[in-house]
């Protein structure tokens, strides 16, 4: 009762003000301390294990307001913090392929702390990866695959998919939703399932597309689709010429600037505010492909 009366009384006192960069309090002036209390119960009870949160709407966004919630689960173990990222903006992006390649950002985060007792701390996890007909809640899995075993990586991990050969086809108009669902080897421990979903949608652009195919350079392309809002293509041509030219600043500038179009510095977690994932050091990977298991 006491956390609802205060979530109430919040609602009076909190107002967002959201723009294409940041989101802030507009009256964070007001009863500082009730908004401290309610944060730090709120941040007792159920919290997203992602350490980062995008906006709400970008220059590649599609302005879709996302139909499903985030999953939440318990992370009261500080000792374990798990980031999992997808690299699109939260309101859907656009793509002119029929298989598309998909990008995300994991890290585990280790802190000295007295909870190291709470969960085991995993060694390996997995990822699958799932394709939906749709982008509500009620979207139904088309496609659907894991990977191996891959081992923490306590620096963070840069992964991608192309859309596989055998995977439908996205077809153009047609929204469709992915979902990164990483689970680790405690089982029956709170945190060891996290889920994300992003939007996708195919679009036929002749101009663009001739454009892409006369650019003779993957920095080129890239630039092209960026110009042009295809979040997912233009994600795609960067990151494939920083992996062959790890040290070209501009490139690097670049997609950064695409970085900061999507990521809300804003800690949304409230029982990791001191674990910020998305920064230079992800924009200096160089991209994994994710290795499926065998059929």
């Amino acid at each position: 009762m006491l956390i609802k009366l205060l979530f109430n009384q919040s609602l009076n006192i909190v107002i967002f003000k959201q723009s294409s960069t940041h989101r802030l309090f507009k009256n964070h002036y007001i009863y500082p301390k009730l908004i401290s209390l309610l944060i730090f119960l709120s941040g007792i009870g159920w919290c997203s294990p992602m350490a980062v949160q995008s906006k709400n709407s970008s220059f590649y966004g599609l302005g879709i307001k996302p139909q499903f919630s985030q999953i939440r689960t318990r992370c009261g173990d500080l000792n374990n913090l798990i980031a999992v990222n997808l690299l699109a903006p939260d309101d859907g992006g656009r793509t002119l392929t029929a298989r598309p390649t998909f990008y995300w950002y994991i890290e585990h985060k280790s802190g000295k702390n007295n909870y190291s007792k709470t969960r085991p701390k995993p060694k390996e996890f997995n990822v699958d990866f799932i394709l939906r007909d749709g982008f509500d809640r009620k979207a139904q899995p088309i496609f659907k695959v894991r990977s191996r075993a891959l081992q923490v990586n306590q620096k963070g991990s840069l992964y991608k998919l192309t859309l596989p050969s055998n995977a439908p086809l996205i077809d153009v108009g047609k929204i469709y939703s992915w979902q990164i669902r990483y689970t680790d080897g405690n089982i029956s421990s709170p945190g060891s399932q996290i889920d994300e979903r992003k939007t996708i949608k195919r679009e036929n652009n002749q101009s663009v597309i001739e454009q892409v195919n006369s650019a003779s350079t993957d920095l080129l392309k890239a630039r092209i689709y960026a110009d042009n809002a295809y979040w997912y293509d233009a994600l795609d041509a960067y990151s494939k010429w920083i992996d062959e030219n790890p040290s070209d600043q501009q490139a690097l500038t670049e997609r950064m600037r695409m970085f900061n179009e999507i990521i809300d510095r804003q800690q949304k977690l409230k029982c990791a505010v001191k674990f910020n994932a998305v920064d230079m050091r992800l924009n200096k990977m160089q991209s994994t492909p994710l290795n499926l298991a065998d059929k």
